[in-house]
This record gives structure tokens, sequence and C-alpha cells, in this order.
């Protein structure tokens, strides 16, 4: 085998497979052609060998002056499949490249791999006159799935909102060049940009910054509320796949800069996809004020949540100033915070939060990974992490200006569950433990909040049967950096 198929493959194997894993190369009639040893690597982000699954892709390779058809090279369960023209039956994907170009082989194999937008050259890019709602509007109305809707740089007044289908990607001229400023005080449920996950194809959104109305309504202030108004920037319906929101700024909301709602529009389901290298500045509201809302699905609870996997939100690499949570979840969602700087918390609250029942939502947050995140606090605040419902993991944080590290939490729920006897609905350790270790924090480790009710919080949350602070047996985190990122432009 030429050395370059040797390289590309390798390299694949080096992003995809377990570092010592062996990755089988056959020809057209299955007889082997080379096997490509992954050499051991302390970084890589492993998957276990026991979710390994052989995946079919035709293609041609050059072999000393003639072609040899490669007819398998393994690749994790969780790939995902994109391409157009690709045919799934159970595992397994079939597709034929007629030429004979390793580099080609390469982009077919990467594709399928980020599940990325199907190959079309009828893909378009439609400029928007302006940063205009009604000029954005308008040429994300003339888009098709696949295509490009582009906003030029500028500082512009949004009044109004934008509706667009996933599938198409909005991208503005750098988060330090386009700047698209709120000037009406639509409230909640009313984001700059609606999303509705219809058509099931990943949608893009880049280089933009979204500015709410909190300095407009509040002034400075961050204590007490003047306004009703609660604005929103990018909010996104349904079981939106694969989606990928990096490079932009949302700064100054109420509510949320991001916000996730997965049982409502077209299609319901959980989300998932990235939210990467982002800004996330003064989102504040009593109670609100996010960075990140992630409203997931009630069908999650119907299905073992498998962590480690791709099913999820991931933020990850993102810098968060100023913001009451900078991620916070509830109904079913699953979601993965990893590598993000948080500075200077709002208030009296968790940087990171995940509710449990709760009067406001059907079901509390299923799932959460939580780790090697930063915060530095000027002003000590409450917590690093408060996790009041769903399992999960936390570890390898670094927690620094908090009174404790994990705040471990019994959600009130509403009058249709009453608290009666253990577990309660949705709470932590029901059905799933959280597994919390290797944790740097300037407070205490792990803290049980006192409840009202009489049983007492002990009674509720008990450590080794709700929690453990010891790390999750088997537990291998997702790959990092996201494979879907590798992708962006």
């Amino acid at each position: 085998m030429p050395s370059l198929c040797r390289s590309y493959v390798a390299s694949l194997a080096w992003m995809l497979i377990k570092s010592g894993e062996t990755v089988i190369i056959r020809g057209g009639g299955l007889r082997r052609l080379a096997l490509v040893r992954v050499p051991p690597i302390d970084l890589l982000r492993p998957f276990p060998a026991e979710r390994m699954t052989a995946y079919e892709i035709s293609t041609r390779i050059n072999k000393r002056g003639s072609t040899r058809r490669i007819s398998s090279i393994l690749f994790p369960k969780q790939a995902r499949v994109g391409c157009a023209g690709a045919a799934v039956v159970g595992h397994r994907v079939q597709r034929t490249v007629n030429r004979r170009s390793p580099a080609l082989s390469w982009m077919l194999a990467m594709a399928l791999v980020l599940g990325g937008f199907s190959t079309s050259a009828r893909a378009a890019v439609i400029g928007a006159r302006s940063g205009s709602a009604a000029d954005i509007q308008a040429a994300v109305n003339l888009a098709k799935t696949g295509d490009t809707v582009t906003i030029p740089a500028g500082r512009f007044y949004f009044t109004g909102q934008v509706f667009a289908p996933d599938g198409i990607y909005i991208k503005g001229a750098g988060r330090d060049s386009t700047y698209l400023i709120k000037s009406d005080n639509l409230s909640e449920w009313h984001g700059m940009f609606t999303i509705d996950a219809k058509t099931g194809q990943p949608f893009k959104f880049s280089g933009i910054t979204l500015e709410g109305r909190l300095a407009a309504l509040q002034g400075t202030n961050r204590t007490t509320v003047v306004t009703t108004v609660k604005d929103q920037g990018l909010v996104i319906y349904g079981a939106a796949k694969n989606f990928q929101i990096f490079d932009s700024r949302f700064t100054e909301f109420l509510r949320p800069g991001i916000e996730f709602r997965g049982d409502a529009g077209s299609k319901w389901g959980e989300p998932n996809g990235v939210i990467y290298n982002n800004e996330f500045i003064d989102n504040w509201y009593i109670y609100l004020g996010y960075g990140v809302a992630i409203g997931g699905s009630r069908k999650s609870w119907h299905q073992e949540v498998l962590l480690g996997s791709p099913n999820a939100v991931f933020v990850e690499d993102n810098y968060f100033s100023r913001n009451r949570h900078c991620v916070s979840s509830s109904n079913g969602a699953i979601y993965v915070a990893r590598y993000n700087t948080v500075v200077d918390n709002y208030q009296d609250a968790g940087a990171f939060d995940a509710h449990g029942l709760s009067p406001a939502w059907p079901r509390g947050t299923r799932s959460v990974e939580i780790y090697r995140n930063t915060v530095n606090n000027s002003i000590k605040r409450w917590a690093g992490v408060s996790i009041r419902g769903g399992s999960g993991v936390v570890w390898g944080n670094s927690w620094r200006g908090v009174t404790h590290g994990v705040d471990l939490v019994l959600e009130r729920p509403p009058r249709a569950h009453p608290l009666s006897a253990y577990p309660a609905l949705d709470q932590i350790g029901n059905p799933d433990a959280l597994f919390i270790w290797d944790n740097v924090s300037s407070g205490d480790n792990v803290y049980k909040r006192p409840t009202a009710d009489p049983h007492g919080i002990d009674y509720w949350l008990r450590e080794n049967r709700d929690y453990w602070l010891t790390a999750k047996p088997g537990y291998v985190p997702y790959l990092y950096p996201h494979p879907l990122r590798m992708g962006a432009p």
C-alpha cells in the first residue's frame, strides 16, 4: 500500500479509533490488503472497543500503478452519515467513487464521519443586503437546504425576528465585524433568530454578535428587576441534528443568548450538536440570565443514556463572563460542558446548572457531563456547579472564588408530583447515579443543600447510592475536539 494511502487511513484512525486498535483494509474480494496500527497517543480521546463496528466504504486507491478497492475500514458505531448518495443498511455504509484519488477517498471518509451537509454542486451563497431582520429574512426565504446566507459587516439595528429552517448556514463577517443590535422589546420566545429543525439537516451559525436589551432596559442594575422584558438571541426548536454554533458573541440578553426547546417546532426530539469558540457576556435577569439554556425532550427519559456518546448538546471552548448561569438545562436535556473558561459569574448561582423536576417543565434534566472547565470569580459566588436532578459525571474542573465546588440539590417538584417517599421523580440517582471526582475548589468540594422537606436532605441524597465521589467505572469521554468542528470553515 502506498505511503499516502497509509497516511490518510492512519489520520482517520487517529481521530476515531482507540489507540492500539487495528484498522483492517480489505480488497474487493475481501482479501486483506493492509493493517494499519494506530500508535499510542496520550491525548487521544478513545472510543471503547466494544462500541466499534465495521462500516463498508467502496472507493479506489492506487497501489503500484493499479487500482484496488478498499471495502472495509473500522469506524465507531456513533459515526454520523451525511453524504449524498450513501446507502445506509443497519450499520453498513456503501458508496463508490469512480476516481483513483486518495485525497478524494479521504474527503469521502471525512464526510461520512462528520455528517456534514450533503454534497451538492447547486449549493448557493445568498447575501443579505444588510443586517436588518427584513433583509436577512428575505435572503433566508431564498435559501435551500445546504445554502449559505451571508450577513455583511456593520452595526445594524435589528427590529423583529428572523425565522429559518435547519439545513442552512447563517454566516456573518466575524463577531467583531457583524453586529446585530436588538432595538425592540419583544420578550421570551420571540428570539432574534428562531430556527425550526424541520428538515433534520445540520444547521450552522457563525461570525455574528447578537446584542440584547439588558443595558437599555436595566442600565447597570444587576440585583433588582426594572423591566419585564426577557429577550433571547438564538432560539432553536425541535430535534436539531449536528448543528454548529461558533465564533459568535451573545451579549446583554435577559433570558439566554442561545436557547433550545426540544419539545417544540415541527419535529420534536433531543437536539445534538456543538457550540464552540463563542463569547457569552453580561446576560442576566432574576432567576434567568443564561449563556446557553437547554430544554431537551421528555423522550430522553424513555431510553438509556450512554455517556461519552455524540447524542448531546456539546458546549466546549467558550468564554463566559458575567452570566447568572453559563449553561442551564431542563426537560430531559442531555448536555456536555467541557474546556470552557468562566470569569466572574453573576450573583449567588452555579456557573453550570441542571434542573430536576420543577413546576416550570414536564421533566428534569436527564444527564450531564461537566469536565475540564475553569471558573475564576473575583467576588466569591455560590458554586461551580449546581446539580438539582438527573445523572452524569462532574470531573477535572477548577473552581476558584466559589463557596461550594459542586452543589447537590433536591428540586422542589410541582404539586402533581409531591415529595412522599424515596426516590423522587428525576432526582439525582433516579434512575442513574452522579459521579464526582478530581475537581479543585477554593471552597468545599461537595455540598448537600438542606431541604425544607421533613425527611431531610440525607434521606433523599446519599453518597454511594445516589452520588459517588469516585470515577465512573468504564466511562470514556467523547472525542475532543468534537468531530463536527473538523468540517468548519
